[in-house]
């Protein structure tokens, strides 16, 4: 009988395959970590900042998982920051509206966005049987002083109602630049909000964190709850023989 023919599901189906897969690395475990103190805490903002291409967008689906988990029916809102010449309210509440799953995002006048938007993240929040919601803005190094006022105001009206918004700004090292820079226009209500704490999203440094990352493929199993993991999915004569792909992890980082 054909290997693939053994397998669970066809190859073309597997994650890995498709791109639709993520395994923890040292530093997402320590900024999941971090943020979930962020959320025991109930401090209201915090930078996650690192340079391009190091994995902070996949960090964000990690983290959320692991929130849900962690607190079942926790609100987590993820939105992509977009660059624009001028702000846009009307655009700003649409792309928020869209975030949070309301059913009619384009609707209304500007005023009736705001106050949908309010009203939905309640009902969520309601529904979480918890005082707090989480939004991460990604590639937050795009957001204008004016788009991080209309947070604030979100922020202000959730907080009048009892809801704690915590958003976690997502992004290059220059969010720190603009943070100095808020600092020095006395835009202080804007890094009280949003800027309280730093958190920096390191990439692969060592051969252990190189055995972490591997030993995820050799733990991780799809479908999860059958006992394919995914080096044995991808070799599973050699897995079966007891390879192992932690065990080349010094070898490939000397590589």
């Amino acid at each position: 009988m054909l290997l693939t023919a053994q397998r669970p599901v066809d190859f073309d189906d597997h994650p890995i395959v498709r791109k639709r897969y993520l395994v923890a690395t040292p530093t997402i475990d320590l900024v999941t970590q971090r943020i979930v103190k962020q959320i025991r805490l109930r401090n209201p903002g915090a930078i996650l900042y690192g340079y391009p291409r190091f994995g902070k967008t996949s960090s964000i689906r990690y983290v959320i998982h692991y929130l849900h988990e962690t607190f079942p029916g926790a609100v987590c809102v993820n939105f992509r920051c977009e660059t624009h010449k001028s702000g846009s309210e009307d655009s700003f509440l649409i792309a928020l509206l869209t975030a949070v799953g309301h059913r009619e995002p384009l609707a209304g006048k500007i005023s009736r966005k705001r106050h949908r938007l309010l009203e939905h993240i309640c009902v969520l929040a309601d529904r979480s049987r918890k005082d707090w919601i989480v939004f991460f803005a990604d590639e937050a190094q795009k957001l204008q002083v004016i788009e991080y006022e209309w947070l604030r105001d979100l922020h202000d009206a959730l907080e009048l109602k009892g809801i704690r918004m915590i958003t976690i700004l997502v992004g290059q090292p220059q969010l720190l630049d603009q943070k100095s820079a808020l600092r020095k226009s006395m835009n202080t209500q804007i890094v009280l909000r949003f800027m309280v704490t730093e958190i920096r999203f390191g990439g692969i440094v060592s051969a252990e964190d190189v055995a972490t990352c591997l030993a995820a493929y050799d733990e991780s199993c799809y479908p999860p709850e059958s006992a394919w993991t995914f080096t044995r999915f991808f070799y599973p004569r050699a897995f079966a023989a007891g390879m192992r792909l932690s065990t080349y992890a010094h070898a490939l980082w000397k590589a």
